[in-house]
């Protein structure tokens, strides 16, 4: 696959994590349903993964828990009302997004382990920067599943390399 095709998809993940980082956000607003946070933005992630590595040709099975890892991620909660609360429901979304990360380094394999390290620290770092709050809670919740995401979508183009 060329450089301009490759690059293209990735430019389409940028779109694709935007769209994902807003359901995550809308589904977490009072008078919506979590549906969209938990079902519909997971959907949209998982999807992506998925379809990248069937375009990029280094699809596995593996790949196939990256859906179920982030939706049970996303229905964990986020906010609290307490400190150990709020790191409790943080470290919980955090973890199906590490989980859906390590899916995809059993499948890729090679360089993909060093991403997760990186993934690991921002999931981390995302877990201290939400409890602090530095920002609006609906601007911080589209960095925050931002963040993490943009790692998760990193993933397939990376075997390609290794």
């Amino acid at each position: 696959m060329n450089e301009m095709t490759l690059g293209t998809l990735a430019s389409a993940g940028i779109v694709v994590l935007a769209v994902h980082c807003f359901l995550w956000m809308f589904g977490g607003r009072t008078g919506t349903k979590k549906l969209w946070r938990r079902y519909v933005g997971s959907a949209v992630g998982g999807t992506y993964v998925n379809i990248m590595s069937v375009i990029t040709t280094v699809w596995g099975a593996w790949l196939l828990a990256v859906l179920p890892a982030l939706i049970i991620g996303s229905s964990m909660g986020y906010g609290g009302d307490t400190t150990g609360e709020k790191v409790i429901r943080r470290t919980l979304f955090c973890l199906g997004n590490t989980v859906a990360g390590i899916f995809c380094c059993l499948h890729f394999g090679g360089v993909c382990w060093w991403l997760f390290v990186v993934h690991v620290i921002v999931a981390i770092g995302s877990i201290v920067l939400g409890v602090k709050n530095p920002v609006h809670a609906a601007p911080e919740e589209v960095f925050v599943c931002a963040t993490l995401n943009l790692i998760l979508y990193a993933y397939p183009f990376l075997k390609i390399i290794s």
